[in-house]
C-alpha cells in the first residue's frame, strides 16, 4: 500500500477543495473515496511514488487524480487496485486528460509556479518508448501550450 489515508480524511479534501472539483465537472459523488484509497493501493509500472497522502494534502493533484478517476469511469473502468496494470493504456490517457485539466486549472489559479513544475515532467513522457503513440501528439501540446508560463 503506498499510503494509510482515511476515508474521512478523503471527504475532508472533497470539501476543501469542492468549488476546484466543480470547476473541472467532478462532483461529489462522481469518485467515491474508497475508489481513490483502492487506486492507490497497489504499486505502479512506472514506480511512481505519490502517496494518496501527497494527493490529499494538495489541490493540484487531488483535482488530478479525480479527473483521472472520473475519466476511466466515464469509459466503463471499474476502479481497482489492479486497474493500472489491467489497462495501463486506458490510465494513461486518463492521466495525459488529467494534466490538461490540471495545467488549465492552475494557469486560471495563477499557479504559475506549478504549471512550470508540472510542465517539466512532461518530457520523461515522451521520451519512455512504452509510452503510446497516440497520446505523445496531446503530451507535445500540452509542452507547447504551457512550457511559456
Amino acid at each position: 500500500m503506498r499510503s494509510d489515508v482515511s476515508i474521512e480524511t478523503i471527504k475532508e479534501a472533497f470539501d476543501t477543495y469542492s468549488d476546484l472539483l466543480n470547476e473541472a465537472g467532478i462532483e461529489a459523488d462522481d469518485v467515491a473515496p474508497q475508489e481513490l484509497v483502492e487506486y492507490f493501493s497497489a504499486p505502479t509500472p512506472t514506480e511512481d511514488t505519490t502517496t494518496l497522502h501527497d494527493v490529499v494534502s494538495h489541490r493540484w493533484l487531488f483535482l488530478h487524480e479525480m479527473v483521472e478517476l472520473k475519466h476511466l469511469k466515464l469509459k466503463g473502468y471499474e476502479i481497482s487496485s489492479s486497474l493500472v496494470w489491467d489497462h495501463e493504456e486506458a490510465v494513461l490517457g486518463a492521466h495525459v486528460a488529467a494534466t490538461a485539466v490540471e495545467l488549465k486549472l492552475a494557469l486560471k489559479h495563477d499557479d504559475r509556479e506549478w504549471v512550470r513544475k508540472r510542465v517539466k515532467l512532461i518530457p520523461s513522457w515522451l521520451e519512455d518508448s512504452d509510452f503510446p503513440e497516440h497520446y505523445r501528439e496531446a503530451c507535445a501540446h500540452l509542452l507547447d501550450h504551457y512550457s511559456q508560463v
